[in-house]
């Protein structure tokens, strides 16, 4: 197998991802259309994606494995891709920032829990959209989102703005929103 130990890109920012070396066969990675002896950025940015995850590629098929927080929050550079929960998560000392602000940023793709629990789930979002996900569903007649078999456990969300929406799972969703099996234990909104 081929290693990618270089970390030439067309941005800087994108060059700090790649601090250690990735496998390009199992991230199957191709190289740049330029010729260059480096990867593109949209090489650079799957490379983040599959690196933030124990396993899958983000298809309904194949949904990005999700085993910690930090693969939780994770799934905010992938707003259309499907997860699925691979264990308990406990969110404890966290401050948790809600995935999707707005209908241009929202959540568009399908989290299954997997029957798992997210415990101590802390926001306290002045934003206007507090939750694990903020505003999930796109518009009316665009994508939707799907979630199912998410479990909550000891969840505590506060949104102070005025007219702010909150929920333990998601604050806002439009109308191609679906979820399934969702439970919510001792926790205050």
């Amino acid at each position: 197998k081929s290693t990618l130990n270089k970390g030439i890109f067309t941005a800087g920012v994108v060059s700090a991802m790649v601090a250690a070396p990735y496998v390009a066969d199992e991230l199957n990675l191709t190289q740049d259309t330029a010729g260059e002896d480096g990867f593109s950025l949209a090489d650079a940015i799957s490379m983040k994606e599959a690196a933030a995850f124990v396993g899958g590629t983000g298809t309904a098929e194949d949904p990005y494995l999700v085993s910690t927080g930090d693969d939780l929050r994770a799934m905010a550079n992938n707003l259309t891709a499907h997860y699925k929960m691979v264990n308990d998560i406990n969110l404890n000392g966290v401050l948790w920032t809600p995935i999707g602000s707005s209908s241009s940023t929202s959540f568009k793709g399908f989290f299954d829990g997997g029957g798992y629990t997210i415990s101590n789930l802390t926001v306290d979002e002045t934003l206007g959209y507090g939750g694990l996900f903020g505003y999930v569903g796109g518009t009316a007649s665009g994508a939707g989102a799907g979630f199912k078999d998410v479990k909550f456990k000891n969840a505590s969300i506060k949104s102070t703005k005025s007219n702010a929406k909150a929920g333990v799972l998601f604050a806002y969703g439009v109308k191609t929103t679906t979820l399934e099996n969702t439970h919510v234990t001792n926790s205050t909104v």
